[in-house]
């Protein structure tokens, strides 16, 4: 056990303030997505989870790491939902938007009713010493498989992040057959306007000639 009664409750009541302020983040994520684009915010919503999961496998028996988890979860969590949504506009458009959105939560529903189930399987017993003051006096106790837990979600959000990458390299694929499709188009354009200046001369060389000839 890495923390005693008085710092679990602390750090209890810490992660509720920080989770209540998830507000702000999602204001930022949504201006952040006007000005870099869906496809980074994804990978930086992943990042953020990836950070959040090491932390809590690696070092959360470190207050100072255990809380920067903390807000990385926040920031998680308040750039989940609006990445979602644009996800779905944005690649299925807006003609079943209602329909995608409600399929989305509604998935996301049958997914947290397997949290507890999750949270049965990972759970020690540590849980049940309420009242110890001295760390390292405490009673012997299983803390559980949260650090299992925590790396497959670890895995799972690594797993994601290619989703993000290849988006983000079939959209510059993209711009830049465009860029060479609107440069050839201006060279066949160039080409056309020279031809027709040649022809031009071509014409008025052709109307002094008849006038001589006159």
């Amino acid at each position: 056990m890495a923390f005693n009664t008085r710092e679990q409750h602390e750090l209890t009541q810490l992660f509720t303030v920080i989770v209540s302020s998830g507000l702000v983040a999602s204001f930022f994520v949504g201006w952040l997505m006007d000005q870099v684009g869906l496809e980074v915010c994804t990978a930086l919503t992943l990042l953020l989870g990836q950070i959040q999961a090491a932390a809590l496998v690696w070092l959360a028996s470190r207050r100072s790491f255990l809380v920067a988890s903390f807000v990385c979860y926040m920031c998680f969590r308040s750039f989940l939902f609006p990445v979602f949504i644009a996800s779905i506009t944005t690649h299925l458009g807006y003609k079943y938007f209602g329909l995608l959105n409600g399929i989305g939560f509604a998935l996301a529903g049958v997914a947290q009713a397997f949290m507890s189930y999750a949270v049965f399987l990972a759970k020690g017993d540590c849980h049940f010493n309420t009242h110890v003051v001295d760390v390292d006096a405490a009673p012997t106790c299983d803390h559980g498989r949260w650090v299992t837990l925590h790396f497959i979600e670890l895995i799972v959000l690594t797993v994601l992040l290619a989703v993000p990458i290849l988006d983000y390299m079939e959209k510059v694929t993209h711009k830049m057959r465009v860029r060479e499709v609107l440069g050839s188009i201006r060279s066949l354009n160039e080409t056309l306007m020279s031809l027709k200046g040649g022809y031009g001369s071509f014409s008025d060389s052709y109307d002094e000639g008849d006038g001589l000839n006159v």
